[in-house]
């Protein structure tokens, strides 16, 4: 299915009773970890040390500053990238290639399991494959997930979504297939010149 971005937020906008109310919208979305970017508040997620260069934000997580964000590819192809800027050694993971992809991936257990895989990405599989051994450490993530049901179901609904069969194998192949063609940043000379 093609789906944009815009589209996305234009149902959920419909959902909040008041599709030109930006607090509802984003209220509406926070428990799914999914607030939207304004194009008008892109340009300030392009001061992290991470925002790779042919990057465009459209969703923030509320943690930390990780947010999602479509790949340039110069291509038919947008792919959709975890950008975590605490995760200093591995701030990326490509999420997805394409936004309905995405949006498939988090679609039972929201985004906040999703957003966390730059930290704990073997939990987090487990956690969006369905393994009933979950640990405390998903406690946030279950209870945006319990409060957030309806929305979830909703948006599965509207846009026919069905979740990742084997979420490991598809996250190796993803990674292999587009990861490189995130454009890093340079390093900040100065800030080297003061270490």
């Amino acid at each position: 299915m093609s789906l944009t971005v815009e589209e996305f937020w234009g149902f959920c906008r419909d959902l909040t009773g008041d599709p030109s109310d930006d607090d509802a919208l984003h209220y509406l979305l926070y428990d799914i970890a999914l607030s939207p970017v304004t194009k008008e508040s892109r340009d300030g997620y392009h001061f992290y040390w991470c925002c790779p260069l042919n990057a465009i934000p459209f969703a923030n997580t509320s943690m930390d500053g990780a947010h999602f964000s479509l790949l340039d590819t110069e291509t038919d192809v947008q792919p959709v990238i975890l950008v975590a800027p605490d995760a200093f050694e591995n701030p990326y993971v490509v999420v997805g290639e394409s936004f309905y992809e995405f949006l498939c991936l988090g679609c039972v257990h929201g985004f906040a399991c999703v957003a966390a895989m730059a930290h704990r990405p073997s939990e987090m599989v487990k956690y969006l494959e369905g393994d009933p051994d979950r640990d405390s450490a998903n406690e946030t993530a279950r209870e945006r997930v319990k409060q957030a049901q309806w929305l979830l179901e909703k948006l599965r609904e509207r846009f026919q979504l069905h979740p990742w069969q084997n979420v490991g194998q598809r996250l190796f192949e993803l990674q292999e297939e587009f990861l490189d063609a995130i454009e890093i940043p340079p390093e900040d000379e100065d800030q080297d010149e003061e270490l």
